[in-house]
């Protein structure tokens, strides 16, 4: 058996036997696992275990890994962060909970992926202290991000088909990969030279780069392309 030390983001926990809680964590070394903290809702505990391992808390813990067992136990753990911010506010406890489903529905268990780790912290602290307006762009984002860290980036740059330099009209096809240029369409989503300058924003730009306002074709293409490539339909 190994004691690791690891961080990670709550993400749901469920009622296990009289007094115990079973929690999945999304850690930075060892992706998704699920942990069982053993007597957390005793009135006995002392451990404030049960208030720390709320979801969407940012924690430090430490878990006794065992290879053999589906449910490893974690025996302490400390908050670094609470997300205050998103838990006092519907409308971005609500993007959180997509978010979540995102990242639920596209990750696996024992999978670590740092990139996507940090994308996530990222996102939970820009939505932290967002305006209402921005929460759709912050969520899209993240989706975009999500499927650059586990690989399936489009191409944006060229023509996924020709490799030509984008110029004129210009569609975006899931099936090629990304960007076509006029000559390799018309198929797919037309884009105008504003779309093409989104999705750049979106999947390469940093949090303060993703633009404030996106339209419903934004999300249609990121949908589509995420479900050709991943066979995983997102639930928005």
């Amino acid at each position: 058996m190994d004691i690791i030390s690891l961080e990670a983001f709550v993400l749901r926990r469920i009622r296990y036997g009289e007094s115990s809680l079973i929690v999945s964590l999304f850690s930075d070394e060892r992706g998704k696992l699920s942990v069982i903290a053993k007597g957390a809702r005793s009135n006995k505990s002392k451990s404030g275990m049960a208030s720390v391992l709320e979801p969407l808390n940012m924690i430090e813990a430490e878990v006794y890994i065992k290879p053999s067992r589906e449910v490893q136990i974690i025996g302490k753990a400390d908050i670094i962060a609470d997300f205050s911010g998103i838990k006092s506010n519907l409308d971005r406890m609500e993007t959180a909970a997509k978010i979540l489903r995102t990242l639920d529905s596209l990750t696996h268990t024992d999978e670590p992926n740092y990139a996507l780790w940090k994308a996530f912290e990222n996102t939970l602290r820009q939505l932290d202290s967002s305006p209402s307006e921005n929460l759709p762009s912050i969520s899209l984002a993240f989706k975009a991000r999500i499927l650059s860290a586990l690989g399936y980036e489009p191409i944006l740059e060229i023509c996924s088909r020709c490799d030509c330099e984008i110029s004129g009209k210009a569609f975006f096809d899931a099936e090629s990969g990304g960007i076509i240029c006029e000559k390799c369409g018309p198929r797919g989503i037309m884009l105008t030279p504003a779309d093409i300058e989104t999705l750049r924003s979106l999947f390469y730009g940093d949090n303060t780069a993703v633009p404030h306002e996106i339209s419903g074709k934004m999300e249609k293409i990121i949908d589509r392309h995420c479900e050709f490539h991943t066979d995983t339909k997102i639930v928005r």
